[in-house]
């Protein structure tokens, strides 16, 4: 991860951090590291969640302050700015880029080019290349929060823009909920991506439509 973010190769330096962080969840640099690379990616929320952690595993690390203090800014919530934490200006767009279109090989192919997608209805198109009955052998055991959330979000704008999007999106949840551990899953989840879970699901229907595992975010 550090050799590719050397070397400006943000997308595939977040993609050795996201491995890195599913054996070793306890490790504040790699999520602290991987903030670096979404930031330079300009993905401001994927980075503020990840300096979260770092703060929930190192309180007052101060590049975490200091990162997620650039990630609010550049989203313009200055109000919740850590003190002390100064800001900087935004960091500079890449350049847009092109995306796959076949399915991505394996979890670390997508979160590379989930890193590289600059709008929701790329990373729209990206899931979608997956089929929902591959989801449980696609993710194993190796689905973090941090994506499971993003994905989650994706969807709910996906609704937002198409409402005939609903099934598709119903098949895939329940796909997740073959996902091994996926329950326990749901329990690391932080209050805010409860949150962001739950406004999906109520949007969907709840249980009633939805397997059951779903219900706990109710």
């Amino acid at each position: 991860g550090n050799s590719a973010f050397k070397s400006g190769d943000w997308a595939t330096a977040v993609g050795h951090y996201s491995a890195a962080i599913i054996h070793d969840r306890e490790d504040f640099t790699l999520p602290l590291n991987r903030a670096a690379a979404y930031l330079k990616l300009s993905k401001y929320d994927d980075a503020d969640r990840d300096c979260t952690r770092v703060l929930e595993l190192k309180p007052n690390n101060a590049k975490a302050l200091f990162r997620r203090g650039q990630a609010r800014h550049a989203t313009g919530r200055l109000h919740e700015a850590d003190e002390g934490a100064p800001s900087s200006p935004s960091t500079p767009k890449t350049p847009r880029t092109t995306l796959p279109h076949k399915m991505p090989a394996n979890l670390f192919d997508l979160n590379k080019v989930w890193a590289m997608c600059e709008t929701a209805e790329d990373r729209y198109h990206l899931i979608s290349m997956i089929p929902p009955t591959q989801f449980p052998a696609f993710f194993q055991t190796s689905l973090e929060p941090p994506l499971l959330v993003s994905i989650l979000q994706t969807f709910h704008d996906a609704l937002e823009r198409d409402a005939s999007t609903q099934q598709r999106i119903i098949a895939y949840l329940d796909a997740f909920a073959s996902v091994p551990r996926f329950g326990t899953l749901l329990l690391f989840l932080n209050s805010k991506e409860k949150e962001t879970a739950r406004a999906l699901v109520g949007r969907l229907g709840g249980s009633n439509v939805l397997n059951p595992v779903w219900g706990k975010m109710l």
